[in-house]
């Protein structure tokens, strides 16, 4: 298959057409800015901690934006004084007690004692604080969301903040957006029955039985979603271990989305997320992931955990997960999978990495010497090193791996333009290049419709195609054409068909859009880009 891959600066990365405006709570997640967070605790809530750490007590949240630098200017936004508090982490990794640098969530529609209950928060009804215990580069988690966002999954955003317990400095710690309803809504739409949010660590893998097994014996937590109606869960289980070898992706395809499955297993491998779900086989493993199930069943995964990345080069084929091994045994499956990774490493290669983390390393600077309980001062500045090293030789590897088929991509072609490849960069209509010719200024997903502005650089025709992916092939949803006398700016409006609009109903679309340019002379050009249609909202 030949396809184009529209690259995307880092700027273009942070607006892709995939990811949902960014809502209020937006500035509390920009890793180029650090806030400073207040808790407090009552002695009393502080020995429940030390004894329960897994349970909410009640305290006291502040946050307030600075002027850049530790103990400069603070400005107070919000300050109030019941919200839940808990702390964070696993025995065998990040967790720390009070004494030490503890990892926090705070709970802001927590409920106390009294029946008095807290209100959300910009929209939030929780915050992850995390120590970055296991991260000595302090960017890591950054990065790693950055790059899934950047490939057009749903991922969490993330911020900086300084954080002081009962006036004491614990220091800087990473802002992460949890993985709830609120975060699901604002990717996917409302949440509601029978969709399900599960959470999969500590070897939690879809074997037979594992929807009745408690999450320390190998099953799922539900996170959201009805607790007592697993039907999806046990559909997704019958399904992936119904079968193996040729022939698993057309049992499996009814209820999980292998496009984005096989999208999120290649950016794993491809960033050395280890202890994800395709990181590798092991006792723990798999670990720091989510399932969800949209509307009508279909799982699509979600990452989670991501602190140690950029460090151990993983093999692009190296045992992991149930599913992922499963789907390298089919060979449709692998070459779905070739084909995301393929299009990964160009869509990260395109994010220019290597300039977000230097760039977030000189923001954190000042802040991360200000931090009393920074377990590995000193060594933060060569880990940073490490991660750019580790940017830098990884396309040459995947390359390496991929071997020269898909190391160099043709160009689509002219006359009759292939859909695009699976995993392309969605990019909410950026510029495609500096490269004369056909130019497409914006990209919009408007109700029922596809809105392209477009530049023509002479007379001729243009058309364009926006087609679903499946299982059983790419399906039609919407077609447009136009023609020009003279090079002109034209815009473009692709109706979604009947059948588009009634899938929209049920659950989020993403469309493989195709614009193709036959020039009255001269040789005929196309440009391949996704874009994402979030569910439409339910008639009453």
């Amino acid at each position: 298959m030949v396809f184009a891959i529209c690259v995307m600066s880092a700027a273009a990365a942070a607006s892709a057409a995939a990811e949902p405006e960014s809502g209020q709570a937006g500035w509390i997640y920009d890793p180029g800015k650090v806030a400073i967070i207040d808790l407090t605790l009552s002695p009393g809530a502080e020995v429940e901690l030390e004894a329960e750490p897994d349970e909410y007590v009640e305290g006291g949240f502040a946050i307030s934006t600075t002027n850049g630098v530790p103990g400069g200017e603070e400005h107070l936004v919000e300050s109030r004084g019941l919200v839940g508090i808990r702390l964070k982490g696993s025995a065998q990794g990040s967790f720390r007690p009070l004494s030490g640098k503890a990892a926090f969530k705070v709970k802001f529609n927590f409920e106390n004692a009294k029946g008095e209950k807290g209100k959300k928060y910009l929209g939030l009804k929780k915050l992850t604080l995390n120590n970055m215990a296991e991260d000595f580069s302090l960017i890591h988690e950054t990065l790693a969301y950055a790059a899934y966002r950047g490939v057009g999954l749903p991922a969490s955003r993330t911020g900086y903040a300084f954080v002081r317990l009962n006036g004491q400095p614990y220091g800087l710690y990473l802002n992460l957006e949890d993985m709830d309803d609120v975060a699901l809504e604002r990717w996917f739409g409302k949440f509601e029955d029978p969709q399900h949010l599960y959470e999969g660590e500590s070897g939690a893998d879809v074997k037979p039985g594992a929807e009745a097994l408690p999450p320390d014996e190998g099953g799922f937590e539900v996170d959201e979603g009805d607790e007592v109606n697993l039907d999806d869960l046990k559909a997704l289980i019958a399904a992936v271990n119904s079968t193996e070898g040729e022939g698993w992706s057309a049992a499996v395809a009814p209820v999980a989305d292998l496009a984005e499955l096989t999208r999120i297993w290649a950016v794993e491998k491809y960033i050395g997320h280890w202890d994800g779900y395709a990181g590798q086989a092991g006792q723990f493993q798999p670990n720091n992931y989510f399932l969800y199930s949209d509307p009508v069943g279909v799982f699509q995964m979600l990452p989670w955990g991501a602190d140690e990345t950029f460090e151990r080069h993983l093999a692009f084929d190296g045992p992991a997960g149930l599913m992922f091994d499963k789907c390298l045994a089919d060979p449709a499956c692998l070459a779905l999978y070739r084909q995301e990774l393929a299009a990964v490493g160009k869509a990260i290669a395109a994010l220019d990495l290597d300039s977000l983390a230097n760039q977030t390393a000189v923001v954190i600077r000042s802040w991360e010497e200000a931090d009393p309980r920074l377990e590995h001062p000193g060594l933060v500045e060569g880990a940073v090193t490490k991660t750019t090293d580790f940017i830098a030789d990884r396309p040459g590897e995947l390359a390496a791996w991929l071997g020269p088929e898909e190391e160099d991509d043709e160009e689509p072609s002219a006359s009759a333009p292939s859909p695009p490849g699976p995993g392309q960069v969605e990019d909410n209509g950026a510029p495609p290049g500096p490269a004369p010719g056909l130019r497409i200024e914006r990209m919009e997903a408007m109700p029922g419709a596809i809105v392209t502005h477009l530049d023509l650089p002479a007379a001729g025709s243009v058309q364009q195609v926006a087609r679903i992916r499946t299982s059983a092939g790419s399906l039609e949803a919407c077609s447009t054409q136009a023609s020009a006398s003279e090079a002109k700016a034209i815009t473009l409006h692709c109706q979604l068909d009947e059948r588009a609009r009634r899938r929209l109903q049920r659950r989020w679309l993403r469309l493989e859009v195709s614009t193709s340019f036959t020039p009255s002379r001269g040789d005929p050009e196309s440009i391949a880009r996704h874009i994402l249609f979030r569910r439409a909202a339910r008639p009453d």
